[in-house]
């Protein structure tokens, strides 16, 4: 089985959803709160096998009542006997090759089409759910029982990984029995054989009030022939069929570490994914070591490589993660970006072509506001700045704000940007101005893409050196000389000045001495930072950012100071506005 198309209205906190599912292998990634797990929630509730499921006014939009919960999932690869007009043969819908139901004329199937029951939930402000299989020719629906939805193969992997571990109603291991009626004879041998190794004999604590027993009975006039004993009534103990669970030796597995049940449980949900089985899993990552999480996509992937191309092809896998390990080790078109934004939910799926930045940002895809930064020097500045914009705005952080750093690469940030913006993010790129960027600045913004660069055509080393007061300009020297040591940072600029090598000049005072003006002292120093690549590397370009902060309450009306300052409102004041405007 594989869900093809998902569409929910006002279930929790998704007003609307409209998702065409690409894939058996599916994986849900965005920020916090953007209705992920939600997503999951509705899939196990329209398929859920149970015969009924709690609702409460807060499962509601807004907690509007008076707005029905709909949730309408499109199945297809149907169990062969939902396909007879017996079932469901005359609800069956079209799934095209085009990956949509058929609408014209109707939405019944053509020889080409793929068979898919669209199966939809509704919950009313009675609270009682009703699940229904629908089509544009019975749109009112015909009632599904909770065993033909048991049918569908539906597991979740969720909080109760213990239930996973027992051969209970519905979990994997009793979904893997032959004979569904042997677990109640094996509890019935077990209760009885209970009763028999029970021995009162054996409890001498029991014996005394037992005496007590006799003695006050037969004063109350019960019969001398009653023979009182102590007896096991298993009728009384809770053999039901979550008492038979795994256990790793004498010890319940239920007691092992976290990691461990997780990864027994994901094993069993992998077991049912043979039968066709649509596994429902929230935070793929939880509780596990990266090299656990690599292991396990890896095995996941290999079982749906292995089975490309069947006739009757395995089922699906829809998981949610917050973790960028999941994101890099998965193709990009199984990735799908999940954003909400005032109740409507998007789900947008990745194209094969974006496989190099999800790679190169997989950290960015769980932001909502993204910085792209040509280089390591701009990225350095900006890490360093973002610790004294959280004093500014009151604690907060940027990562508070759902914004994060992410480097461009050089030439290749333009597009990167462009790509980024292309998923739904908000996106700024920060670049220099000494050569043209392609897609260029007008194309950029006409996406939408704020772009922040330099006056003057110059690059980050030129724009700080130009700015920042003279009397800060030797720090610059003494930074540079600590990453690259004294003798080929003097060297670097007494080259530019042309002075001679071994002259024993060596600070600006000095060159201001021997006839250099301050604008050709700037420009030697900045040319030597680029030949040298002093701030080439994040680490140094946070030096350097370090060294810019305590400078920019001096230099209020220099263009380093303003376009620092674009930056920071981008991330603070537009999202302040955005959060008043929603209050």
């Amino acid at each position: 089985m594989i869900v093809r198309h998902l569409k929910i209205r006002n279930f929790r906190g998704i007003k609307e959803l409209d998702w065409t599912i690409k894939g058996k292998v599916v994986c849900l990634i965005g920020a916090g709160d953007s209705t992920k797990t939600t997503v999951l929630d509705a899939i196990e509730s329209a398929l859920s096998p149970r015969w009924n499921i709690p609702f409460s006014d807060s499962d509601f939009y807004n907690g509007e009542i008076d707005n029905p919960i709909e949730i309408e999932a499109t199945v297809g690869y149907l169990p062969k006997e939902f396909i007879s007009d017996d079932k469901y043969g005359l609800k069956l819908r079209g799934w095209t090759k085009e990956g949509q139901i058929r609408i014209e004329p109707d939405d019944e199937p053509d020889d080409e089409d793929e068979d898919v029951i669209t199966i939809r939930l509704r919950v009313d402000k009675y609270l009682e759910p009703e699940w229904t299989v629908i089509n544009d020719r019975e749109p009112e629906g015909t009632k599904i029982s909770w065993r033909d939805r048991q049918k569908l193969g539906v597991n979740r992997l969720g909080p109760e990984i213990d239930r996973h571990l027992s051969w209970a109603r519905g979990t994997p291991l009793y979904g893997l029995l032959e004979e569904k009626s042997s677990i109640s004879q094996v509890l019935s041998k077990a209760s009885r054989e209970a009763r028999r190794v029970f021995d009162s004999n054996e409890f001498t604590e029991l014996k005394d009030s037992i005496q007590k027993a006799i003695i006050e009975s037969k004063t109350l006039g019960v019969s001398s022939d009653i023979n009182l004993a102590a007896g096991l009534d298993t009728k009384l103990i809770h053999f039901g069929m979550g008492a038979i669970s795994l256990f790793d030796g004498s010890i319940p597995l239920r007691l092992a570490g976290l990691a461990t049940r997780r990864l027994i449980a994901l094993g069993l949900e992998k077991l049912g994914v043979k039968e066709g089985a649509i596994i429902l899993i929230d935070e793929f990552e939880y509780a596990l070591e990266p090299y656990r999480i690599r292991n396990l996509l890896m095995v996941l992937k290999k079982l749906f490589e292995e089975h490309e191309g069947n006739l009757n092809p395995l089922g699906q896998i829809i998981i949610s993660t917050h973790s960028p390990i999941v994101a890099e080790e998965l193709k990009a078109n199984e990735l799908n970006i999940v954003k909400n934004t005032n109740g409507k939910t998007t789900i947008l799926n990745v194209d094969n072509e974006l496989q190099g930045v999800i790679r190169a940002c997989s950290e960015s895809l769980f932001s909502k506001k993204i910085i792209v930064c040509e280089g390591k020097t701009e990225f350095g500045i900006c890490k360093a700045l973002q610790n004294e914009w959280v004093k500014i705005h009151d604690n907060i952080s940027m990562a508070c704000l759902g914004a994060c750093l992410v480097e461009g690469e050089g030439s290749n940030a333009p597009e990167r940007a462009n790509q980024l913006k292309g998923l739904g993010y908000e996106v700024l790129l920060f670049c220099d101005s000494d050569k043209d960027i392609t897609p260029g600045e007008d194309e950029l913004k006409k996406s939408c893409i704020e772009v922040v660069k330099w006056d003057d055509s110059l690059n980050t080393e030129q724009r700080v050196c130009y700015d920042i007061p003279i009397e800060y300009l030797e720090n610059i020297i003494i930074i540079a000389k600590e990453i690259k040591g004294e003798q080929s940072v003097l060297y670097s600029i007494k080259s530019n000045l042309e002075i001679e090598l071994n002259d024993d000049s060596k600070t600006i005072d000095d060159w201001i001495k021997l006839g250099k003006s301050e604008q050709v002292i700037r420009k030697a120093i900045s040319k030597a930072a680029i030949d040298g690549e002093w701030f080439k590397n994040i680490d140094n370009g946070y030096k350097l950012g370090e060294l810019i902060k305590r400078i920019l309450p001096k230099i209020l009306d220099s263009d380093l100071y303003k376009k620092l300052s674009e930056i920071e409102n981008w991330i603070y004041v537009q999202a302040n506005n955005k959060r008043n405007i929603e209050k």
